[in-house]
């Protein structure tokens, strides 16, 4: 028998970036393989300053309880400043 499991995930965005779109979705796995993408829009502020402190955080709730939650840091850049993720390695961060 294969076990189904349902886990919704709630996303805020803090500091010069928001969601766009739905801040929430359900992810399903189907004998431990997520079966969609689930994916959410991320936007920086318009006129953001580079570097500005920002993350989003997610909240993982499973059968209506918080199950874990965790904050992604994310790094705002001016247009055009986008680097590889080759860099960001060699820079002590992630891709």
């Amino acid at each position: 028998m294969r076990a189904i499991v349902c886990v919704m995930l709630i996303v805020g965005a803090r500091g010069a970036i928001r969601i766009v779109g739905r801040p929430f979705g359900t992810a399903r796995f189907n004998a431990g393989q997520l079966d969609t993408d689930l994916v959410f829009g991320v936007q920086a502020d318009a006129g953001a300053p580079a570097g500005t402190a920002s993350s989003l955080h997610v909240d993982f709730l499973g059968q209506g309880k918080s199950v874990h939650e965790v904050e992604l840091v994310v790094n705002v850049v001016a247009a055009g400043q986008l680097r590889s993720s080759s860099v960001l390695v060699a820079e002590g961060g992630t891709p």
